[in-house]
């Protein structure tokens, strides 16, 4: 009741920003026009600034909605690689029982898995050129296969040519020169993550879409067929949505810079958590491929600017907006969020990295919060058997903890 109430208040100060500013404008322009032509474009200008900044939320910090009586310390070990050049700035990493898969951008390849028993690189791959199997490595993002096809998963350019690359686990370790061949899609959507349902269905969030502001899609791979679901938040009730509402519900759909997980073991269900603002989404797809909210909750959205000049526009964040969740890692049961919050433009050196990792089960009920012995820039949970809970720090040092049962 409480998200519905402050949906429908932003939703309301909205309404309210738009209806007010419109009279202004007119006003102005009727009033400057015919003196000086060109003021009716900086008019605009101030227009749409003054209508994002005026979209400010309430802010309800995650943290109230766990006790810090029960909070969890993990005190967790380093594995120690056998040379400092393994790894350059890993953004995301994957475990499978005793191999990781880093996101990390060497200059040569995209991608580099490492034995995490002694710290040897087994192999590099998504290798960097413009080549049909090569991508741009500074624009791509790695997601685990799904149900009944966990040998897979897929790799998704985001920028054009807009391609995703479906790798299998056994050809990638033990053939030489493995190189899939990329599957293109339209350039109307751009995906930033995708996963395979199956040889033929992929499920993605959008990054951009010029078909509506729904945030996530099923693409039919033979068919181009895409089926779109679920509303940017604090947009489902919007029947009657006009131009400026949608140019604001799109680049809210960009800022708030989505991670999405897939359930292990679920038919389909995923996870997804906003790096910016601060929203939980839990969707599943049923077995016709229909996409399904099962729960949401808006703690606060991210406040942008959006600077529109007389051939481009341009996001800036809010003064006050503040990040959310620095990524997440999943287990069957639970969803562990590495919580950042703080303000975007904070100065601090710890801007990018937390020691809070918020535990959701899959209702989106909280159920603990843990306190690691280290600030991490990125988690993972052993996907083999759920047992341990990785991090990795700015020093590219990984720390592996141990999970309780509970």
């Amino acid at each position: 009741i409480i998200d519905l109430v402050m949906i429908n208040y932003f939703k309301l100060r909205f309404v309210f920003m738009i209806r007010i500013l419109r009279t202004c404008y007119r006003n102005i322009y009727k009033g400057f026009y015919k003196i000086h032509p060109p003021l009716h474009i900086y008019c605009l200008k101030i227009l749409a600034t003054c209508v994002l900044l005026g979209c400010a939320n309430n802010y309800n910090n995650p943290l109230n909605d766990f006790s810090k009586d029960n909070e969890i310390v993990l005190v967790g070990e380093e594995i120690r690689f056998q040379s400092d050049t393994i790894l350059f700035r890993p953004r995301k990493f994957e475990v499978y029982d005793t191999l990781a898969i880093f996101n990390d951008n060497t200059g040569e390849a995209g991608f580099s898995i490492v034995n995490l028993k002694d710290g040897r690189l087994v192999e590099k791959f998504g290798f960097a050129g413009n080549g049909e199997s090569e991508m741009n490595i500074n624009a791509v993002s790695m997601e685990n296969g799904v149900a009944n096809n966990d040998s897979v998963f897929s790799i998704t350019q985001v920028n054009s040519p807009h391609k995703i690359f479906r790798y299998n686990w056994d050809s990638l370790l033990n053939k030489s020169e493995y190189r899939p061949k990329p599957i293109f899609y339209s350039t109307k959507i751009t995906f930033s993550n995708t996963y395979f349902l199956n040889d033929s269905i992929l499920f993605g969030k959008f990054l951009t879409s010029n078909m509506d502001n729904k945030t996530f899609g099923v693409l039919n791979l033979y068919t181009n067929k895409l089926t779109t679901g679920i509303e940017v938040p604090g947009n489902e009730n919007n029947k009657t949505q006009s131009e400026k509402d949608s140019l604001y519900f799109k680049y809210l759909n960009m800022r708030m810079d989505n991670r999405v997980a897939y359930r292990p073991g679920s038919f389909h269900e995923f996870a997804c958590f906003s790096g910016k603002g601060a929203v939980i989404q839990i969707i599943s797809v049923d077995k016709n491929y229909r996409l399904k909210k099962k729960y949401q909750k808006v703690y606060y959205l991210p406040t942008f600017n959006l600077l529109v000049g007389p051939n481009s526009k341009k996001i800036v964040a809010g003064k006050d907006s503040k990040k959310g969740f620095r990524n997440i890692a999943v287990s069957d049961k639970n969803i562990f969020a590495l919580y950042s919050g703080p303000l975007l433009n904070d100065s601090d050196e710890n801007f990018n990295i937390s020691d809070i990792v918020l535990v959701y089960d899959w209702e989106g009920n909280p159920v603990n919060r843990i306190k690691l012995d280290r600030k991490v820039n990125t988690i993972a949970i052993d996907r083999e058997n759920f047992t341990h809970l990785y991090g990795m720090m700015d020093s590219n040092k990984l720390i592996k903890y141990v999970l309780s049962e509970n």
